[in-house]
């Protein structure tokens, strides 16, 4: 960019500055040392692992590791993970906390990128006002919110994305060689560290060649810098599958292809579902739309103008191809991964707001009232973005990953105080994610993701110290999927929250895993159905998709009630209630499960619970009945009310009941 033109935009460009640190501000201001526990938090936590691992390695580059001994020595294959290194030396340096420092890392690497895309905007001739609102536009997307001081590689390769980009223009624009050099090393920087950004590097090469080709004037030296970093791209691929070969992979290795249309047409559907009010506001939507109308209705009247800048379509035209051809290759990803919307989609909406920005003209007799709502829309932008951030740091329901990292930090000193050491290697039970328990110990070890016999048989075999399971997931989940495990292990130490057990065949161990238990059920209505001895109301047992259920209807008000005086309370312990079922609705129910013991009442709703429909889930629910509501006469009941005359279906009801 010229100088004078850096001059004449001086002011809006503090502006826009000024809008990037106080949004930044408003955004991030709480979440700044908060721990990944929430969306993607395995993921998150498996970063997290690979910098603690370069601060304990020596800071051995090309030997990135986790905690997780499922790789040898842990060391795993990894996109090029230059910004986990990164953050791992600065913390050392500095020492600083390690996530404050990670989130602080990608947040001002966000940040850069996006002044770069707001620099990007004046490169095309657009007006500094519009520039920003496009940048603002981009900046407030609530998933790319969620990420930019989050701890995933997208966030800093969008940047470099915009960063290359733009200086890929200033050639484009001055023709010096510097500017060449330095959009393909920022495009091969994102690329290296998040694959799927190849797509945008290779597209400026083909472009360029295009280019040269439909000029018919090869020029061999435009086209070196692009290649050399698709050949360093190729080289450490080759190297990555050395490390997967050799030592294992904690990461994607396959591809998630869409075997079909109506596999593709699913996809977008489950996708759209979970996704579209988190990848974009309806204010965003709205601008986003009638913008395109317009440009779509510019283009029809006078193209003229797109053909003075057919690169720029070029490029979006053979950008997009790539995208398609991804999201055809591992399409799958997309409906449980939304980071995979900024590494692929993400850079095609700039284009997209750009192209809006630079050719959507406004008749004057328009301009006031459309600048008006524009302005209102910018605030809404901020407040819709900084909404959807508080729901996705606030855990859903019965969220077993958040419950598992809290239960797992308030245990670390008394893993200290049973004689655990940093040398010992632990076998983690019901994980819940590979990494998140090991990042909160700073112990190695093997995560057991499900209680099936053969997966706690396989994980037992490993060669570890100790195992480690959270109690209220041996009693809904463990227990439940393999009674055996009772007699594998052997109780160390317990804090009544997680236990510490040894790997010892014993032949009852039930006085280990269950020291007050005060009622227990189970049954799928099929084998096992409910006694009249303490259920009643489960008479509608129907047969659905070739096995019976419990089928709540409309004509039902009270169903399933468990109803039992409790015997042989401890009065100095509260009572914990754990119930799991399987649902099935077709539309929303509305369904209270109610848990009721004297003057203590609490109910779970499933209109906030079960969101899925036609399809089985499992749900958790759980109540605590505090000391101070124990009596020896109360009666405990637990059921279900259809207040709201609804239906749904239940299955594989299991009810515990301890102290």
């Amino acid at each position: 960019m010229s100088q004078n033109l850096s001059l004449k935009h001086f002011p809006t460009s503090i502006f826009m500055i000024v809008i990037l640190l106080v949004g930044a501000l408003f955004l991030f201001s709480n979440s700044m040392f908060t721990y990944p526990s929430f969306v993607h938090a395995w993921t998150q936590s498996d970063r997290l692992a690979l910098a603690m691992n370069f601060q304990e390695n020596g800071f051995d580059f090309f030997h990135p590791a986790t905690f997780n001994l499922l790789t040898k020595g842990g060391i795993t294959q990894v996109d090029f993970p230059i910004h986990d290194y990164l953050v791992a030396v600065i913390s050392s340096i500095f020492n600083s906390d390690l996530i404050f420092t990670f989130r602080l890392y990608n947040l001002i690497y966000s940040l850069i990128g996006l002044f770069f895309l707001y620099k990007i905007a004046l490169q095309l001739g657009i007006s500094g006002f519009r520039a920003i609102f496009a940048t603002s536009f981009i900046f407030t997307l609530p998933f790319f919110v969620y990420y930019q001081n989050g701890f995933l590689p997208s966030a800093p390769s969008f940047a470099n994305f915009l960063i290359g980009f733009y200086y890929l223009l200033c050639y484009k624009g001055n023709n010096r060689t510097r500017n060449l050099i330095r959009s393909a090393l920022f495009l091969t920087l994102a690329a290296l560290a998040r694959s799927p950004f190849l797509i945008y590097l290779v597209a400026v090469f083909l472009f360029l060649l295009w280019e040269q080709l439909k000029n018919k004037k090869l020029a061999i030296l435009q086209l070196i810098p692009f290649l050399l970093g698709i050949i360093l791209f190729v080289a450490y691929f080759q190297y990555n599958a050395y490390l997967a070969k050799t030592y294992g992979s904690m990461f994607l290795v396959q591809f998630l292809a869409i075997e079909s249309f109506t596999d593709f047409i699913s996809i977008v559907k489950v996708a759209l579902d979970r996704w579209s009010d988190q990848l974009m506001s309806p204010f965003h939507a709205v601008v986003l739309l009638f913008s395109l109308l317009m440009l779509l209705k510019g283009v029809y009247r006078n193209n003229s103008k797109f053909k003075d800048h057919y690169g720029l379509v070029s490029y979006f035209a053979i950008s997009f191809f790539g995208v398609l051809l991804f999201f055809i290759v591992m399409g799958k990803q997309f409906v449980d991964h939304d980071y995979y919307y900024m590494d692929t989609f993400l850079p095609i909406l700039v284009l997209l707001v750009l192209f809006c920005a630079q050719f959507v003209k406004i008749e004057q007799k328009w301009f006031t009232p459309i600048s008006t709502v524009l302005i209102l829309f910018f605030f809404y932008f901020f407040s819709y973005a900084k909404e959807i951030q508080e729901k996705r740091y606030t855990p859903v329901f019965d969220d077993k990953v958040d419950y598992a990292y809290r239960v797992y930090k308030s245990s670390i000193n008394d893993l200290e105080k049973w004689g655990i050491t940093k040398q010992d290697t632990l076998t983690i039970l019901e994980a819940n994610s590979t990494n998140i328990p090991f990042t909160l110990f700073k112990n190695k070890g093997y995560t057991c993701l499900n209680s099936s016999e053969d997966s706690v048989l396989k994980y037992l075999n490993k060669p570890s110290n100790y195992v480690l399971l959270i109690d209220s997931f041996f009693r809904m989940d463990a227990y439940r999927n393999f009674p055996g495990i009772i007699n594998q292990l052997e109780l160390v130490n317990s804090n009544q929250s997680i236990s510490l057990y040894k790997k010892e065949i014993v032949s009852d161990g039930s006085s280990d895993f269950f020291k007050h238990l005060l009622f227990e059920a189970s049954f799928d209505f099929e084998t096992k159905i409910p006694t009249n001895n303490h259920f009643s109301g489960f008479e509608n047992i129907q047969e659905k998709e070739g096995a019976k259920s419990l089928d709540i209807t409309p004509e039902s008000e009270y169903i399933l009630t468990f109803h039992d005086t409790l015997r042989d309370l401890d009065f100095s312990k509260s009572i914990h209630i754990l119930h799991v079922a399987d649902y099935l609705q077709s539309d929303t129910s509305k369904i209270q499960i109610v848990c009721q013991y004297g003057d203590y009442y609490q109910a779970h709703f499933t209109e906030n619970t079960i969101t899925e429909k036609n399809k089985w889930v499992t749900k958790q629910y759980q109540w605590e009945i505090p000391i101070s509501k124990l009596k020896e006469s109360h009666e405990i009941k637990i059921y279900y009310w259809n207040q709201q005359k609804k239906s749904i279906a239940i299955d594989n009801f299991n009810l515990i009941i301890y102290q």
